[in-house]
C-alpha cells in the first residue's frame, strides 16, 4: 500500500513548490498570487482525495467527520448576502482545509517522504528569494520601530516570501519536518548543515512569532525523554509538566505577551469584535461576512472601520469568527479536541511526540497568526499533513 509512485511524489512536490511560490512577492507584485494558489492547491487536493479513495478503509467515519467540519466552517458565509464569486472563494478555503485536515490520513506514509516534501518547501523559498532580489524587489522586510525585533537590527529577511512572518513560519514547518527524520530515524551531515541554515534563517527573520514558536517546536520535541520512565511515573511527570505549562503560559500570555505592542494589538482586535458585536446575535454566531468583503474599503479596514482601529485581525481565532461566527469556532475546537485524543491514545512515543509538537505549535501560533485558518501561508496545511500522516504504522516497511 504505496502512495510514494514517482508520479505522486512529483505531484506533491510540484503542489508545494506552486503553493510556495504564491507567497512570493514576485509573483505578488504581477497579480499572478491567486492563480498559483488555486493551481497548487488544485493538485494537492487531487493527491488527498486520491489517496484516501484508494486506501481508506473507514471513509463513512471520515466522510463524516469532514462534512461536519465544513459545514460548520462554511455555513456562516454561505447563509448570507454574499456574491456567488465571494462564497466560492471563501468555500474554497474552508473545502481545502477541511479536506487536509480530515481526509490526508494516507497523503504521506512515510518519515523520509516528510523530509523530501520539506526540503521542496525550503528550495522553493531560495528560488522565491533569487526572483525577488534578481527584480529589485530585495529581500527584506522593515522591522516597526515601536515594537522591535528580537535581534537588534531595522530589518528582518523574508527571503522573498511577502511577509518575514509567513517566512519563518515557513521554515519552522521545514525544520519540523528535517528534524522529524534527523531525530528518530538517520542523522547525516546534510541534514544538520541544513538545520543550522533553516534555524539560522528563521532568527535572522527577526519575526518574534517566529522566533517564540521556533523555540516551542524545540522544547516541545523533548517530550520524548518520558519515554524512559516507568508508566506511572510517566504519568506523573506528564500531568506536573501540563500543569506547569498552563501556568506558565497563561503568565507569559498575560505578563509578556500582551505587553509587546503588536500582540497587545492582536488581542484588542478580537476583544474589540466581541464587544462590538455582543448584542448582535446573528452576526456573533454566523460571522460578519457579508458587512466585511467587497466593500469600498480592503476587508482589513473595513472591519478596523468597525471594531476600532486599536487593534487588528492576524489573530486566527478573530479571522474565524468575522467569516464562520461561533459555529466556526465550534468546529475548530472539534478538530483539536480530536487530534488531542488521538494524540493520547498513541502508544508509540516518537509518533505521540511528533503530534504533541504540531498541536502545541499550531494552537500557540493561533493566538498571533492566522495560520490555522488560512491557505495564504503553507506553515498549517503542511502540519495538518504532517500529524495525519501515517509515520508509526509504516515506519517497520521503511528500507
Amino acid at each position: 500500500m504505496k502512495n510514494n509512485g514517482n508520479m505522486y511524489l512529483f505531484l506533491l512536490k510540484l503542489a508545494i513548490f506552486i503553493i510556495i511560490l504564491s507567497e512570493s512577492v514576485f509573483f505578488i507584485n504581477y497579480g499572478l498570487d491567486d492563480t498559483f494558489e488555486l493551481i497548487g492547491y488544485s493538485i494537492l487536493l487531487i493527491c488527498i482525495i486520491y489517496s484516501f479513495f484508494k486506501h481508506e478503509k473507514k471513509k463513512t467515519k471520515l466522510l463524516f467527520s469532514f462534512l461536519v467540519f465544513l459545514l460548520l466552517t462554511s455555513v456562516g458565509f454561505l447563509i448570507q448576502d454574499l456574491t456567488l464569486k465571494r462564497k466560492v472563494i471563501l468555500l474554497f478555503t474552508t473545502f481545502t482545509i477541511a479536506v487536509v485536515t480530515h481526509l490526508s490520513n494516507h497523503t504521506i506514509e512515510n518519515d523520509s517522504t516528510i523530509k523530501e516534501l520539506s526540503y521542496t518547501i525550503f528550495y522553493s523559498i531560495i528560488i522565491a528569494s533569487v526572483l525577488a532580489i534578481f527584480s529589485g524587489i530585495g529581500i527584506k522586510d522593515p522591522v516597526d520601530s515601536t515594537s522591535g525585533g528580537i535581534i537588534p537590527i531595522s530589518f528582518g529577511l523574508n527571503f522573498g516570501i511577502h511577509y518575514k512572518n509567513y517566512f519563518a513560519a515557513d521554515m519552522i514547518a521545514v525544520f519540523i519536518g528535517i528534524y522529524n527524520y534527523y531525530k528518530y530515524h538517520q542523522k547525516n551531515k546534510k541534514d544538520t548543515l541544513f538545520l543550522l541554515i533553516v534555524s539560522f534563517m528563521i532568527i535572522m527573520s527577526n519575526s518574534k512569532g517566529g522566533i517564540l514558536l521556533f523555540v516551542i517546536v524545540l522544547l516541545a520535541f523533548k517530550f520524548d525523554m518520558l519515554e524512559k520512565l516507568n508508566k506511572y511515573k510517566r504519568q506523573f511527570y506528564i500531568v506536573l509538566l501540563f500543569v506547569i505549562g498552563l501556568i506558565t503560559s497563561i503568565y507569559i500570555y498575560n505578563n509578556v505577551i500582551l505587553n509587546i505592542s503588536t500582540y497587545a494589538y492582536r488581542y484588542r482586535g478580537l476583544i474589540n469584535f466581541l464587544d462590538y458585536f455582543s448584542k448582535d446575535k446573528y452576526h456573533l454566531m454566523y460571522g460578519i461576512s457579508s458587512l466585511v468583503y467587497d466593500k469600498n474599503l480592503s476587508y482589513v479596514m473595513t472591519v478596523r472601520s468597525m471594531t476600532g482601529f486599536d487593534g487588528s485581525l492576524e489573530m486566527a481565532w478573530l479571522n474565524i469568527l468575522i467569516k464562520s461566527g461561533i459555529v466556526g469556532v465550534v468546529g475548530y475546537f472539534i478538530l483539536f479536541a480530536k487530534y488531542v485524543v488521538r494524540t493520547i491514545k498513541e502508544k508509540d512515543f516518537k509518533y505521540k511526540t511528533k503530534q504533541i509538537v504540531i498541536i502545541v505549535v499550531l494552537l500557540f501560533s493561533s493566538l498571533v497568526e492566522a495560520y490555522i485558518q488560512s491557505v495564504h501561508c503553507i506553515f498549517a496545511i503542511f502540519l495538518y499533513l504532517l500529524f495525519n500522516s501515517k509515520i508509526s504504522q509504516v515506519n517497520n516497511n521503511e528500507k
